[in-house]
């Protein structure tokens, strides 16, 4: 959880160990739609990012405009802003942007590929600070002057629009910080007053003055600010249950319709929804490794489909990442992406579709990101056969498939698509199994060429809740040609 009282100690704990919070992230699934990814979908390993300045650095926030081409931001062990971009799947050098020397990058928004803003804090006067990448470019990083109590810090940003962005953190009073920038001018920093003080740490805008900003208050309890035609509305305390708690992510698919994350003072991770305007209560997600954790960051691509990103402790002092995500309105308790292995953290999480996230962290060291990804047909190519020659059995491949785990239970089907000629699903005498494995003799008559086996496979995720049952289903073709000589 973050705070104006401690953000010096983070910021030194961060460049003197690199430890950030750690990844929480799985995809959602839609229901009835051509569209599904399971809540238990397969997550890479994270995966340093080198060429960082100065040896060692952290993301702290990415904003994805497609799958593939992201941008995070953080700070190296300088301690000057950095940035890195993904295009197109391969990721570019981390490299600093210029600006005043001890500045710090909490956040990151893209409104369009090469066109973003990162916000934090830094410089001699310890101003709120915001760089600008226009057309793949970064300018210096600049102090936005004007923060009451003479200091402050920007941890959340959300842009519309290139030059139409929402910054929100804490200032010098230890109150929460709004700004705007409108047109590509941003504005002075605005103090919303949160008795006994607060901070904001994230926000979410789905159009140009529609904003929820999230954090929590002196007295440490979660509280959510809404903007509405431009205008804030009064900071209120969120219903935490009488527990002490912050959120510390925000994603709103609707004006109303949002949700936060963090973590609660038993230090477990939690998550609340808004509906129509009304939050409900944070409820703990259960799974971390030694049982406690903290939710850093969600992303929502639709509703009831949404990716959080944070931390699970170790025994030892050490974290890793963990994942968790909403399907159908169901949270999956929190898991460890990837084979398991890896320590560290993520601090942010974007996604572009459901279940085709990409979250970014630390490894105690390097600068880290991992993907989860569409699910599809991974068999492009197939041994070739022979006319009347037994064939295989040769297994299909499916790649991003979830796997089963409670509340949720992952199948695969697969079948031939019905063709005809050069492309005729499967060859005359040869078979594909529900399972995935072609075999069988082709018929003595078939012509020898090239033919395209056309094949599909349905993925279904049922979920168990409260005594009603859910399954969403997925189904994805390809075309494999298949030598028969």
């Amino acid at each position: 959880m973050k705070n104006l009282l401690s953000s010096v100690v983070r910021v030194a704990t961060k460049l003197g160990s690199l430890v950030g919070v750690a990844c929480l992230v799985a995809a959602g699934m839609a229901v009835a739609t051509s569209s599904v990814a399971s809540a238990t979908a397969v997550w890479s390993d994270p995966t340093a990012q080198v060429g960082t300045p100065g040896g060692a650095g952290i993301f702290n926030g990415i904003s994805c405009t497609g799958e593939g081409d992201c941008t995070a931001a953080g700070f190296d062990v300088n301690g000057q802003g950095m940035a890195a971009t993904e295009s197109a799947g391969v990721w570019s050098s981390v490299t600093e942007v210029p600006g005043p020397s001890g500045g710090y990058f909490h956040a990151v928004s893209c409104s369009s590929p090469g066109n973003c803003v990162a916000v934090g804090n830094g410089g001699v006067s310890g101003e709120p600070i915001v760089a600008t990448e226009s057309h793949g470019m970064w300018g210096s990083a600049v102090g936005l002057p004007g923060s009451p109590g003479g200091f402050g810090y920007f941890y959340g940003v959300s842009c519309t629009a290139q030059g139409n962005c929402t910054a929100v953190g804490g200032d010098g009073n230890f109150q929460g910080l709004v700004d705007s920038e409108v047109a590509g001018v941003w504005g002075t920093p605005t103090q919303l007053t949160s008795p006994p003080n607060g901070f904001f740490d994230a926000v979410s805008c789905t159009a140009q003055g529609s904003c929820t900003a999230v954090g929590a208050d002196g007295a440490q309890h979660p509280i959510a600010a809404t903007e509405a035609g431009g205008t804030w509305g009064t900071v209120a305390e969120v219903d935490s249950g009488g527990d002490s708690g912050a959120y510390d992510g925000v994603s709103c698919t609707d004006g109303g319709d949002c949700v936060a994350v963090g973590g609660d003072g038993n230090h477990q991770p939690i998550v609340a929804n808004e509906s129509g305007g009304s939050w409900g209560s944070p409820v703990e997600l259960t799974g971390a490794q030694s049982g406690t954790g903290v939710l850093q960051s969600v992303s929502c691509p639709s509703a009831d489909n949404c990716t959080a990103v944070g931390a699970a402790s170790l025994t030892g002092g050490n974290e890793q990442p963990i994942t968790a995500a909403e399907s159908m309105g169901i949270w999956s308790g929190a898991t460890v992406p990837g084979s398991g292995s890896e320590i560290g953290q993520f601090y942010g999480v974007s996604c572009t579709g459901v279940g085709i996230c990409t979250a970014a962290g630390s490894n105690y060291s390097q600068p880290t990101t991992a993907t989860s990804g569409q699910f599809a047909i991974a068999t492009s190519t197939l041994p070739p056969a022979s006319v009347g020659v037994p064939y295989g059995p040769v297994s299909l491949q499916a790649i991003n498939a979830g796997v089963s785990s409670p509340p949720y239970v992952t199948s695969l089907k697969w079948g031939k698509v019905k063709g005809s000629g050069s492309s005729p699903g499967v060859p005359k005498g040869m078979k594909l199994s529900s399972s995935g494995v072609l075999s069988g003799t082709p018929n003595r008559h078939l012509t020898p060429m090239t033919y395209s086996v056309a094949v599909e496979v349905t993925e279904s995720v049922t979920v168990v809740a409260g005594g009603s049952k859910s399954v969403a289903k997925e189904t994805v073709e390809a075309t494999i040609p298949l030598a028969i000589g």
